[in-house]
C-alpha cells in the first residue's frame, strides 16, 4: 500500500494540531493550577535562591520544549505543503507541454501519411 504526498501531508497536520492541543492543554493545566493554589501569605523561611530558580526553570523547560517543537512542526509542515504544491504544478506543466508535443507529433505524423497517399495516388 502506497501512501500519497497528500494523505501524509494530511497525516502530518493531524500529529501537529494533535501535539499543539496537547500542549495549550498543559499550559492551561498548569495556569490553574497555580491559579487555584495561590502562594500562603504567612511567613514562611526564606529558600535557596538556587533552589527557586530550580523550581522555576522545572517548570518553564517543558513549556518552552513544546512550544519550540510545535514550532518546529508547523514551519516543517509549511515547506513541505509549499514545496509539494511547486512540485505538483511544475510536473502539471511538463505534463501538459508533453501533451502538446505529442499532439505536434499526430499532426506531422497524419500530414505526412496524406503526403504519401497523394504521391502513391498520383
Amino acid at each position: 500500500m502506497k501512501l500519497s504526498l497528500v494523505t501524509l501531508r494530511n497525516i502530518f497536520l493531524g500529529i501537529f494540531i494533535l501535539a499543539t492541543l496537547v500542549t495549550f492543554i498543559y499550559v492551561y493545566r498548569e495556569a490553574t493550577i497555580v491559579a487555584e493554589n495561590p502562594r500562603p501569605t504567612a511567613p514562611q523561611p526564606a529558600p535557596d535562591s538556587n533552589m527557586v530558580v530550580q523550581l522555576e526553570l522545572d517548570k518553564i523547560v517543558p513549556v518552552m520544549a513544546s512550544i519550540i517543537t510545535s514550532l518546529t512542526t508547523l514551519l516543517g509542515f509549511v515547506f513541505t505543503s509549499v514545496m509539494t504544491l511547486r512540485k505538483e504544478k511544475r510536473e502539471a506543466r511538463e505534463s501538459e507541454l508533453a501533451l502538446k508535443q505529442k499532439e505536434i507529433e499526430l499532426k506531422r505524423a497524419l500530414m505526412e501519411l496524406e503526403d504519401l497517399k497523394k504521391k502513391g495516388s498520383g
